[in-house]
């Protein structure tokens, strides 16, 4: 059964909203992901544009012909900024690959999160890390 997970950075209490050019970062370590499960990362925050991210894994699937696909996107859009990425079948960085939702100003606060597409073949617990590259007012 899918899950949602959430970081102690996603939680609004316990970040701060900047002003300028904003870099956040988290390191999650993940559980061996299921089908549809949502790891809520970063907070975003009303008025913020999102200009830029970069994700990176270690190896998530540790079959022989992996299969773990994940998207990054937020609460209305699960791919907004990463679409198909296959970054986590052996680790390694993705960025974004999506034009229509990049670069992104956010009307409400919400988190950026990571959702699992299609399940590992053989899912392995490992950790996933998400640079987020913010402006604010």
């Amino acid at each position: 059964m899918a899950s949602t997970y959430a970081t102690d950075q996603s939680s609004a209490k316990n970040a701060r909203k900047g002003l300028g050019l904003v870099a956040r970062t988290v390191t999650y370590t993940s559980p061996v992901f299921v089908l549809d499960d949502v790891v809520q990362l970063l907070p975003v925050y009303e008025g913020e544009t999102v200009v830029g991210l970069e994700l990176v894994t270690s190896d998530l699937d540790s079959h022989g012909t992996p299969a773990l696909v994940l998207d990054v996107g937020d609460g209305d859009n699960d791919d907004r900024y990463i679409l198909g990425s296959t970054v986590g079948q052996a680790g390694g960085v993705a960025g974004p690959n999506v034009v229509s939702g990049y670069p992104y100003t956010y009307t409400a606060d919400d988190t950026i999160d990571l959702h699992v597409d299609t399940a590992p073949a053989t899912g392995a617990a490992g950790t996933v890390s998400l640079t987020v590259y913010v402006l604010s007012a």
